[in-house]
């Protein structure tokens, strides 16, 4: 009885661990807001190389939705927009959209995925924000330098 006891408490342990470290993760991922030189909000986002000649990195068909739904970027105002996929300055976009590769079983292979490309170079601005964890709300806080054009002075531009 008492090894049992000790086995449960040890995995509720090991659980709450997990859970605590999942959310510092989270907390800790950087906040990036973004212009696009398309409307390119609805579609899969991958990573290329520098000379835009090759996919880098590219979300698995799960990574796209959460449990609140699919993974779409957050309006901000004057057709700024807040990453909720982990894109970065590198970014491309696919001619999939997030709601058709969500319900793939596997993502296509790399030779798929350059075939698919939309747009290679997509951005018209890019900027780091500190991370998620710094706002108390982050949409509220962002969208008031938006407002006061302090966005610039702010955070750190990418590109």
């Amino acid at each position: 009885m008492t090894l049992r006891l000790v086995s449960i408490l040890c995995l509720l342990f090991a659980a709450c661990r997990c859970q605590h470290n999942v959310v510092q993760i989270q907390a800790q991922a950087p906040l990036i807001v973004f212009r696009l030189k398309g409307d390119y909000r609805n579609l899969v986002p991958v990573t290329m190389n520098a000379e835009r000649t090759a996919i880098t990195s590219y979300p698995h068909p799960s990574d796209v939705k959460s449990e609140k739904g699919l993974r779409y970027p957050l309006k901000l105002k004057k057709n700024y927009w807040m990453d909720n996929l982990g894109i970065g300055p590198g970014v491309a976009y696919l001619d999939y959209s997030l709601e058709e590769y969500s319900k793939m079983e596997n993502a296509p292979d790399r030779e798929d995925l350059m075939a698919h490309i939309r747009d290679k170079d997509p951005l018209e601005s890019m900027f780091r924000c500190g991370t998620v964890g710094d706002y108390e709300d982050p949409v509220k806080t962002i969208n008031e330098w938006i407002r006061k054009d302090s966005l610039e002075a702010k955070a750190t531009r990418l590109r």
